[in-house]
């Protein structure tokens, strides 16, 4: 796609990537970003993103303007009926991205909100793929039937080259942007814990109940782990900082950092971590990006479409017969979650043991 003024002079392509949420598909989406960038390094390129995920991006100097969505807000507003404010607000917002006059959207959330925006700062070309009603918003709705399959990256890397902003032949390299004055804040914490041996990274949560391995497997795992002098960093938010404390016990190889760590000082201590262990998590596509060994522990979800896209990550199923099943609560009445509670966490300490 080149664009040209009235004058027939070629002019910069201006493109707004749009992506919200979660963490995990943010990462997953800055690739696009990026091979963007190495076709036309004089493209002028946006993103559009929600503040529960802007650490995700806000430190990528590939971007040239990010936009911050204020969900929280919207959120706030919703559970007062304030949607006068919500309604004033998303015009607002529409008017701000107006005001910079993009070329073209690439929508890779595909949600009403997602696809409204570009719609209201009238974009020209404006590309999403969506089932849904909203597709009355796109110029143009991308055809799923011409995606072979695969994984989520992969889907996102198609949408560009459907909107034309990028090749077929692309080399997709993950990544997670860190300033330097994080790098040195993760080598300074991992650093005190090195002097007794490997460092491991542990994130237990996840955001569905089925794809969390039980916790006292966790438990289990870190005392396997303390006696071949393994310290255990578990990571967590805030509210799971309780959690985190009853999965590390009695060991003194636990060490709790649930709660201590914004998101991109969680992505900087991962990266220095020896191997990282998860569930199907944003954490996990964290350290994907930076490169890191891992362990991913998978049952409903399919690790072909979610999985770490990473050639140094190992991912563990039981092979149950139901799985994937891509429920958030387990429907069987008896052996629920079979699909986690048959990996054992002597299973997982011995490929550790490979890995480290």
């Amino acid at each position: 796609m080149i664009l040209y003024n009235s004058c027939g002079m070629k002019k910069l392509k201006k493109i707004l990537i749009i992506k919200l949420t979660s963490m995990g598909d943010v990462i997953m989406s800055l690739p696009v970003a990026e091979n963007i960038r190495q076709h036309d390094p004089d493209a002028v390129i946006g993103w559009v993103t929600e503040d529960k995920s802007l650490e995700a991006v806000q430190d990528y100097d590939g971007v040239d303007k990010l936009y911050v969505f204020k969900k929280r807000q919207i959120e706030a507003w919703a559970k007062k009926h304030a949607y006068i404010k919500i309604i004033k607000y998303v015009l607002s917002f529409a008017k701000e991205i107006k005001k910079d006059k993009w070329d073209v959207a690439l929508d890779l959330q595909g949600v009403f909100r997602s696809s409204l925006l570009p719609y209201l700062a009238r974009i020209p070309k404006r590309v999403a793929y969506t089932k849904g009603l909203h597709k009355v918003f796109l110029t143009k709705n991308v055809d799923k039937k011409g995606f072979p399959g695969g994984h989520a990256v992969e889907w996102y890397q198609f949408m560009a080259r459907e909107a034309g902003l990028i090749s077929g032949h692309d080399k997709i390299t993950l990544f997670y942007p860190l300033s330097d004055d994080k790098k040195r804040f993760a080598a300074e914490i991992t650093a005190k814990y090195r002097a007794r041996g490997p460092v491991v990274g542990i994130s237990p949560l996840t955001r569905w109940d089925t794809k969390n391995w039980p916790a006292e497997y966790y438990t289990r795992l870190i005392v396997l782990l303390a006696e071949k002098n393994v310290t255990a960093l578990v990571f967590g938010g805030a509210a799971e900082s309780a959690f985190a404390d009853s999965v590390i016990g009695d060991s003194t190889n636990g060490v709790n950092l649930a709660g201590k760590l914004t998101v991109s000082e969680l992505a900087a201590v991962i990266s220095e971590t020896d191997l990282f262990i998860s569930g199907d998590s944003g954490p996990m596509h964290v350290a994907a990006a930076a490169g890191v060994p891992q362990i991913a522990l998978f049952g409903p979800t399919d690790r072909h479409l979610t999985g770490p896209w990473s050639d140094k990550a190992f991912v563990m199923e039981s092979g149950a017969e139901c799985a994937p099943c891509f429920h958030k609560a387990c429907p069987l009445q008896s052996d629920k979650k079979k699909c986690m509670f048959a990996i054992t966490p002597e299973d997982v300490r011995e490929k550790v043991m490979e890995l480290i």
